[in-house]
């Protein structure tokens, strides 16, 4: 295969995007067909994820999971909620540095912007892994205000009142996801730049797996201090297997899979700073914020499809659940409230698969 050009190469300061009434029509020419598609795939999946979090907000599991009886000790505690306050501070510093600063300086976003624009809302989709079964749980100890996913018609996996998600992973879809899209574009750029005649099959594959890397040391840095745990994870290829601690290493490839996705999408962009989901916007006769309005939805379906990667792969450990570890402490178990009394009620080898109760699922 030939050498990829370098012109491929994204890049380092793309421009502002001009979101003034006054900004002339973006040029006509190309097809507008692959950003009009995407956008509207956005604009569908954004819409039935407000719906959903609507009804959640408005319910009465709009509120925070109990921890049960385990004590936690103080030196975790301690540890989660310095997880969440540089959570937050880094949060902060990203959205100030890429979005605020920027605005301000040019008065319209650029297209990291934009992206820190969606991100939040991407969060909707991070429970999904558990849709069959709940194989991967959270700490309840983390504030949290309880999850939708009760409300998401067709949902299979039960007790999903009890499933505590973070707020720390809200504002992590800004300092973990964006700070992955960060280190790996650099990790991207030096690899272009320390062999810039490697094919772009290599490439690929060399980029896909040092965030495989990059992904499986954040995840066991997560699972070391309580952040979560994969109680109910497939035990085929496992490490600590039988411990609060068990890691299936399933999820760091999938996962780095998805990262690796992230930073493509932030990495192969146009002279404009037009991520591939984007491509054809300039064909249409819009400008300021209906071409934002266009180009964010476009956006977000391209993040739901990278979600996708890792939650509809993850079916796999939910249908092929081990055996959850009667060790696990309450607060990471609350999604199985029966673990000390009938630990195959969480599921696990030969055990089928449990079905909600709730009306409509």
């Amino acid at each position: 295969m030939s050498p990829v050009s370098t012109t491929t190469v994204r890049p380092v300061e793309p421009g502002p995007v001009d979101t003034s009434d006054q900004a002339r029509p973006v040029r006509a020419g190309g097809d507008p067909t692959p950003v009009v598609l995407m956008a509207g795939l956005g604009a569908v999946l954004l819409a039935f994820s407000l719906y959903v979090w609507g009804r959640w907000v408005l319910s009465s599991e709009f509120r925070a999971v109990p921890a049960g009886p385990d004590p936690i000790p103080t030196a975790s505690l301690l540890v989660l909620r310095a997880l969440e306050v540089t959570g937050l501070l880094l949060t902060g510093w990203m959205l100030w540095r890429f979005l605020i600063t920027p605005w301000r300086r040019t008065g319209g976003a650029t297209p990291d912007g934009l992206l820190l624009l969606v991100l939040p809302l991407i969060w909707f989709w991070d429970p999904f892994f558990n849709y069959t079964q709940t194989w991967f749980t959270y700490n309840a100890h983390l504030l949290n205000l309880g999850a939708w996913t009760d409300f998401v018609p067709g949902w299979l996996s039960p007790h999903q009142d009890r499933f505590p998600e973070p707020l720390v992973v809200g504002i992590g879809y800004i300092f973990w996801v964006f700070g992955c899209m960060l280190v790996g574009c650099w990790i991207l750029g030096r690899i272009r730049s320390r062999w810039p005649a490697m094919s772009l099959a290599r490439f690929l594959v060399v980029g896909a797996l040092c965030c495989i890397a990059l992904d499986t040391l954040l995840e066991f840095n997560g699972l070391l201090i309580g952040w979560f745990a994969y109680p109910g994870g497939w035990t085929g290829l496992t490490i600590l297997d039988g411990t609060r601690w068990k890691f299936p290493l399933l999820s760091p490839v999938l996962g780095g899979l998805e990262t690796f996705a992230w930073v493509s999408l932030r990495y192969f962009r146009d002279a404009r700073g037009l991520t591939l989901a984007e491509r054809g916007v300039e064909a249409l006769r819009i400008s300021g914020f209906r071409a934002l309005g266009v180009r964010f939805l476009a956006i977000y379906a391209a993040l739901v499809l990278t979600t996708a990667i890792f939650n509809i792969g993850n079916q796999w450990q939910g249908t092929h659940s081990g055996s959850w570890p009667t060790s696990m402490p309450s607060y990471l178990s609350t999604t199985c409230p029966e673990l000390r009394t009938n630990p195959r009620a969480c599921g696990g080898p030969g055990v089928p698969i449990v079905r909600s109760d709730r009306p409509g699922h």
